[in-house]
């Protein structure tokens, strides 16, 4: 019996990939606010039950795409080989016409049915690379609000509680530029996280000297104003105001703690969800 072995590593829900993996990018994904839409984040049994929710409706409906091109690619195939044999058997009918005038051929004993293939395919769900990336990002972000949370102490070189002069200029420095931890990750504000958003963490400060350096330029050119925190712009920041700003960045920590441990959750849960699907999906029978 004839068995063709195709092993198509990319085409079952995965068209967010290229087929060059040097031009592959990640799809995009809803953030933790999207997915919690409605949902009391404080209570984690709510929180996991609408990740398995959201993991579910996601894995069916890549599921249901892939069964859908699966009945293509079986009828293309079945199309081929019925080609194939009707090829050989008129192949066959003008060897034997020929026999019938000039003599007997060699014959080829080979079947000329169809045979039955087989098609290993791989199901794809690339979204668990962009919350895998997701996760890491946030981490990333943690790790530069706990650096700063480290760094302002530092910072009052007098210990006399407040930030002034030198101090000031550098601590407005460092939170120009570390401000993205005061945002989100889905830099258009549509709830969704794209490679492109992903990719701007990669590439901001990872640490606070990072973040100093960074946002000295833009510091400068303001006037070494903080508005958020220096409420009455005089270019000092006294204990409270201090406090308040480090409480800023007690908050951003613990929040980006939250949101790499969720985009964590998501990927696992994507990634057991998957290795149901993709089982079925291991070693296709085709019948023409």
């Amino acid at each position: 019996m004839r068995c063709m072995y195709i092993l198509m590593g990319m085409m079952l829900a995965a068209a967010a990939f290229s087929a060059d993996a040097t031009l592959r990018t990640l799809p995009r994904v809803a953030s933790r606010t999207t997915v919690l839409k409605d949902i009391d984040t404080k209570d984690a049994d709510k929180e996991a039950s609408r990740i398995r929710e959201f993991v579910r409706e996601m894995i069916d409906a890549k599921e249901k795409r892939a069964n859908d091109e699966l009945k293509v690619m079986l009828a293309k195939i079945k199309e081929e080989e019925n080609a194939r044999v009707a090829a050989e058997k008129e192949r066959r009918r003008r060897q034997e016409n020929y026999e019938g005038s000039w003599g007997a051929l060699s014959r080829s004993s080979k079947s000329i049915d169809a045979a039955p293939s087989r098609i290993r395919l791989d199901f794809q769900v690339p979204e668990i690379d962009s919350y895998r990336q997701a996760a890491q990002a946030a981490r990333q972000l943690e790790t530069l609000a706990n650096d700063v949370l480290q760094t302002l102490p530092k910072l009052d070189r007098d210990g006399d509680g407040r930030l002034s002069l030198d101090e000031y200029r550098e601590a407005t420095a460092m939170v120009v530029g570390s401000g993205r931890v005061f945002g989100g990750l889905d830099g258009r504000g549509d709830g969704m996280i794209t490679d492109a958003d992903l990719q701007a963490v990669k590439n901001s400060p990872a640490a606070a000297s990072a973040a100093t350096k960074a946002g000295k330029s833009t510091a400068e050119a303001a006037g070494y104003k903080m508005k958020t925190y220096d409420a009455d712009s005089d270019g000092v920041l006294a204990v409270e105001e201090r406090k308040a700003l480090t409480m800023a960045y007690v908050e951003a920590a613990l929040r980006w703690k939250t949101e790499a441990d969720f985009y964590n959750k998501m990927a696992d849960g994507l990634l057991i969800a998957r290795q149901v699907v993709a089982a079925k999906f291991a070693d296709v029978e085709v019948n023409p």
